[in-house]
């Protein structure tokens, strides 16, 4: 990957937790991204769904925090989060697997509202609407993820493309 788009891929994947847009990644920035995700469904905290996005929105937070807070502040620094990844600290499958895999899974069982197993374009446009990703930004990315072409995205190519690798 260049060197430049390889960055600005860093910088969209810590912009996208870093809710306040302070510079930092916080256990805050983490929970209010899953109320954002919760509240554009219109899903509540204290549903089934809603406590297992939560549950593992935190168990990101923990992990990102373990991996990339090296000054052990309670905040992951741009420079932390970017250190991390270029050295695999977060981008290896282990750690996709120990963190990431668990929340990709439950934001994409928050999301998919009528229960379908598989996510429309709108679906998944309400996550990105979470995230504060442009709406044609979002239809750029539902396409690259939809493998198939079949304008939906199963759970396979939610994970399979929500996996970070740099």
């Amino acid at each position: 990957m260049q060197p430049a788009i390889q960055h600005e891929k860093l910088m969209l994947l810590f912009r996208q937790p870093d809710t306040d847009a302070d510079g930092f990644i916080d256990r805050r920035d983490v929970s209010a991204l899953a109320q954002r995700i919760l509240s554009g469904v219109g899903e509540g905290g204290h549903s089934p769904t809603g406590r297992e996005l939560l549950s593992a929105l935190d168990q990101v937070w923990e992990e990102l925090a373990c991996d990339a807070d090296t000054d052990r502040d309670g905040y992951v620094s741009q420079e932390e989060f970017t250190q991390g990844m270029r050295a695999g600290q977060l981008t290896s499958q282990d750690a996709y697997d120990r963190y990431f895999r668990p929340g990709v899974a439950a934001a994409y069982q928050v999301i998919d509202r009528d229960g379908d197993g598989v996510v429309s374009r709108a679906e998944f446009g309400t996550l990105q609407q979470a995230f504060g990703t442009p709406a044609d930004q979002a239809d750029q990315i539902f396409e690259q993820f939809d493998a198939d072409g079949n304008g939906l995205l199963d759970a396979a190519e939610m994970t399979r493309h929500a996996q970070i690798s740099t």
